[in-house]
């Protein structure tokens, strides 16, 4: 299995945090979340990659390096689901597509089972639907529509989980920005596979300040804090409930609460709370 994890976009709703870091670095726990996603695909069998670059490019090559081959594609200006295009020689019997900022655990045989069961299109990964995403609509788990502006159904609404499986009939024609419109367009033949399990995104500061604390506790963490590596904090400091990132140091004199520390900083008697600080300036988490 070969795949494509979509790694350049440029966070728009994650700054400053994306300023400072694409979205696909942002450490969970400690360790970038892209490598806790190559790592999985690694355990689940798939032996090469494609990852797409354009918001700070050169950040995201030496996070993956020695997990998995990675070709990397440079993007000058980002075409969205175009770049899927480019890698359907590679692709085989199916391309795993996955967005750079989520974590799940990938299941990737059902998704298989389901593409040769099928002998559909393309397989879409899709749970329970939330407010603020699009609706898909799925009948007897066969995808029909989006719905970008849904009302109420007596019906189980889903939403796609950023974890699609494609054949090269697709690949070949994704010619928009949305691969949906290329579903819609070509009436594809699409199963909708139901996904229950942990779901994270990174999408907002509070949403990725949430999703730390998700994440510890799901891997059995208890910790007061959540330290990436090479963080030194003082003895007189006091620090709750914060996440910091790597090569930071908390010096005399800070008082912090919820907060979000980014990589590289050297704070002395700096007092916060529910704030980000980072190179860009002290700002609200909101």
């Amino acid at each position: 299995m070969t795949f494509f994890l979509l790694a350049g976009g440029l966070g728009e709703r994650a700054k400053p945090l994306s300023l400072e870091k694409p979205k696909p670095l942002f450490p969970l726990d400690g360790i970038p979340l892209i490598k806790w996603m190559l790592t999985q695909l690694k355990e689940r069998g798939c032996r090469q990659g494609f990852i797409n670059l354009h918001h700070l490019p050169e950040q995201i090559p030496p996070e993956t390096k020695g997990i998995l081959p990675i070709t990397f594609l440079h993007e000058e200006m980002l075409s969205g689901s175009r770049i899927l295009s480019q890698t359907a020689p590679a692709a085989g019997e199916g391309l795993l597509v996955l967005n750079g900022d989520i974590f799940l655990e990938i299941p990737l045989a059902d998704l298989q089972r389901e593409l040769t069961e099928y002998h559909c299109d393309a397989v879409l990964l899709v749970r329970p639907a939330e407010p603020g995403y699009a609706v898909l609509r799925c009948a007897n788990g066969w995808f029909s529509a989006v719905d970008r502006a849904p009302t109420p159904s007596i019906t189980p609404d889903w939403m796609y989980t950023g974890v699609g499986l494609f054949t090269q009939s697709v690949l070949h024609r994704i010619g928009e920005p949305n691969f949906f419109t290329t579903l819609e367009r070509y009436r594809f033949r699409v199963r909708c596979l139901p996904y229950r399990g942990i779901w994270l995104e990174i999408g907002t500061p509070r949403k990725y300040f949430d999703t730390c604390w998700t994440f510890s506790r799901y891997r059995g963490g208890n910790q007061d804090n959540i330290l990436s590596d090479r963080v030194r904090i003082d003895p007189d400091v006091s620090i709750s409930g914060s996440v910091v990132w790597e090569n930071t140091h908390i010096g005399s004199g800070c008082r912090l609460d919820r907060c979000i520390v980014t990589a590289t900083m050297d704070l002395r008697g700096v007092q916060a709370s529910d704030r980000i600080l980072s190179h860009q300036g002290d700002s609200p988490i909101g």
